[in-house]
């Protein structure tokens, strides 16, 4: 990450169903994310209804602003989490799904991320295709 531009973050969730027996009656649980509760690891967050797509897939240049993007002012390690909430639903054998009121927490997934700067220079090419190069 580099402090100054926003670092895009992505969470892989998906709809999952659990399956069991209660009082000898197959039962499904389906749970659907529904939102995303970001902490930056800086002191702020931010809620979204998205998991974060990369650059690309949105059409968008990299550092360019996203619902799930977060800039960091300052050089140092940070401790981003990421807590999921899920809808969720349920059914006894082939009985249409019923929805239960309210959304229930995942638990937060935390990764270490470190911002930091970067200087560039220009270059005559590309230093991979000539390494000797000016500024490679």
């Amino acid at each position: 990450m580099l402090v100054g531009l926003p670092a895009n973050f992505i969470v892989g969730t998906r709809t999952h169903v659990v399956s069991g027996t209660l009082f000898d009656h197959a039962v499904d649980v389906r749970f659907t994310p529904s939102s995303y509760s970001w902490s930056w690891g800086d002191g702020t967050s931010t809620r979204s209804s998205v998991p974060g797509a990369t650059w690309s897939s949105l059409g968008l240049p990299e550092f360019s602003t996203t619902p799930t993007s977060h800039v960091f002012d300052e050089k140092g390690l940070y401790r981003v989490s990421v807590t999921v909430s899920y809808t969720v639903e349920f059914r006894v054998a082939t009985l249409a799904w019923r929805s239960i009121a309210g959304t229930l927490p995942g638990p937060a997934t935390v990764v270490a991320a470190v911002a930091g700067t970067a200087k560039t220079v220009l270059v005559d090419r590309e230093c991979t295709r000539n390494p000797s190069g000016p500024g490679c």
